[in-house]
């Protein structure tokens, strides 16, 4: 049971209060950063060669105790009053999710398996695949019930399904909500109205609670486009207190993003603001509500730093100026100045191309297939001899289908996440980011992330469509698919993230994207 983790006492009470850093209240529990050491009393971030970090990714509160997981060495930590009283190593596979509450403890795998701690290891009890896939996101778990969200529709799907405690080979979803879940009774999302717009810099958040049927409209504007925009409750006074992402672009067309958590009146008008922050490693939820509380998870350089956020404070808005004035944003997309032709090709086309390697593709492995052999890692989906769906990933690789298929059916090697050569390993097959761009697109051989932009022009984050990509050169790109809702954008990537080491249907908000350039192929139709 989850019990016998549980802290008997209070961190809230028995700490004293720190000045935070980081967040807007007080700091209940701080973690120094390591940068080499990996013991159980600091945590270090890991980066891997596409620019993913590792850490603290996920969390929650119960009973005033703290479970944290970190994905750079696989594990829980668990702490009461500042202190970590236990460690959860997880062994059999990657946890990329945590969720609970004070009787249970449940876990997402980057199969997207459901796992429950019964008190000294975790049972797969559950999966989310194949209904649903990588882009499920906000998972949490109260009263016997968990809840994850996914960008499926305009304001996107709450989805409520009741927790299993046995083996089930399919989730009983109980119950759906609009936009996304702060608590049992408490759900939002951003309206922008009829705008064909991609980004806007006004809208309304709609705030609505089930049980009573009450619902509060609050109007959110900004000088720069909108991003996620969170709720987080109300103040003591009855104001809504609410988190704003901003994003801009600068001379070079590289995103960039800010953050402020803000006291707003009921008419739009800004009473207080305070500026969250730059962080090493985003949380998949950094402001978060446990036990009528708001909690804030700030991964720094130095510390990672757990905060109560004060909702009984006021601040002054006449000294605050957003960090993003100092860009000077472009108005329209740059001027194509094509150095490299290629044919073209439809959105359409480089769509059917994007899905045709993710769980469309499936593929039977082989122990030839993951054998060791010098330079060579299996991606950390791959657990042995069976069958598999999506392309995995291969440092350097790409391989079409067929390709692939011939490869492996030739005693090739299955992937490849061994990253510290310079290029590809021969006899690994797969798709690295670039790579998989490279075939979405539709060019020959493989065009790294430096490359692609000789075959596309930079364009304006408000112009982007499908089949457009976002690229960081010399780390990672992604090929955008949609931004059906106000707060991120829907993507497939070939990626390492999350340990998926596959081709992966993903959703990202834009500050997970800070310094990546949206480019368009110059030949598309």
């Amino acid at each position: 049971m989850l019990k016998k983790l549980l802290c008997s006492t209070l961190i809230s009470t028995a700490l004293v209060g720190v000045a935070c850093a980081a967040s807007v209240g007080t700091t209940i529990l701080e973690i120094p950063v390591s940068q080499s050491s990996r013991s159980n009393s600091s945590i270090s971030y890991h980066i891997d060669e596409q620019g993913t970090v590792f850490g603290p990714q996920d969390y929650f509160v119960a009973e005033n105790t703290v479970y944290l997981l970190d994905t750079a060495q696989n594990r829980i930590l668990i702490y009461c009053n500042d202190t970590l009283s236990d460690t959860i190593s997880i062994s059999d596979f990657s946890a990329i999710d945590l969720a609970g509450d004070q009787q249970s403890l449940y876990t997402i795998d980057s199969l997207l398996n459901l796992y429950r701690y019964d008190g000294s290891s975790f049972v797969l009890v559950s999966s989310f695949s194949p209904m649903f896939d990588e882009s499920i996101s906000n998972f949490q778990i109260s009263n016997g019930f968990g809840y994850f969200y996914i960008s499926d529709s305009n304001h996107g799907t709450t989805y409520q399904f009741k927790l299993p405690e046995q083996y089930t080979d399919q989730l009983q979803i109980t119950q759906t909500f609009d936009g996304y879940r702060l608590d049992d009774n408490t759900f939002y999302y951003m309206d922008y109205g009829d705008t064909e717009e991609l980004f806007s810099k006004s809208g309304t958040l709609i705030v609505y609670h089930p049980s009573n049927d009450q619902t509060q409209r609050i109007p959110v504007s900004s000088d720069y486009y909108l991003g996620q925009v969170q709720y987080l409750g109300e103040t003591i006074d009855g104001y809504p207190m609410i988190c704003v992402e901003e994003v801009t672009q600068d001379e070079d067309y590289k995103i960039k993003t800010a953050q402020s958590i803000r006291v707003m009146s009921d008419t739009g008008d800004t009473l207080s603001i305070y500026d969250v922050p730059k962080q090493t490693l985003y949380p998949n939820s950094s402001l978060t509500s446990f036990e009528g509380q708001i909690y804030q998870l700030s991964n720094l350089s130095s510390s990672i730093q757990l905060s109560i956020l004060d909702m009984d404070h006021t601040y002054n808005t006449d000294s605050y100026q957003s960090p993003l004035t100092v860009y000077n944003a472009p108005i329209q997309d740059r001027e194509s100045n094509q150095t490299s032709k290629a044919a073209s090709i439809t959105r359409s086309k480089i769509m059917s191309n994007a899905k045709s390697f993710h769980t469309s593709f499936t593929w039977t492995c082989s122990s030839k297939n993951i054998a060791d052999m010098k330079n060579y890692k299996k991606p950390r989906y791959i657990d042995g001899s069976g069958e598999y769906s999506c392309m995995p990933y291969c440092w350097g690789g790409s391989s079409s289908i067929s390709q692939f298929e011939k490869g492996l059916a030739d005693g090739g090697r299955a992937g490849n996440i061994y990253t510290k050569t310079s290029g590809h390993v021969s006899n690994t097959y797969g798709l690295d980011c670039s790579g998989y761009v490279t075939k979405c697109w539709g060019l020959s051989g493989h065009k790294g992330t430096g490359e692609l932009g000789d075959y596309a022009t930079e364009i304006t984050i408000s112009n982007l469509q499908k089949g457009d990509i976002l690229n960081w050169a010399g780390h990672h790109v992604v090929l955008f698919e949609s931004k059906k809702n106000s707060s991120t954008l829907n993507l497939y990537e070939c990626t390492t993230s999350n340990s998926y080491d596959r081709v992966s249907h993903t959703t990202r908000t834009l500050s997970n994207l800070e310094d990546y350039v949206p480019l368009r192929y110059n030949n598309v139709e």
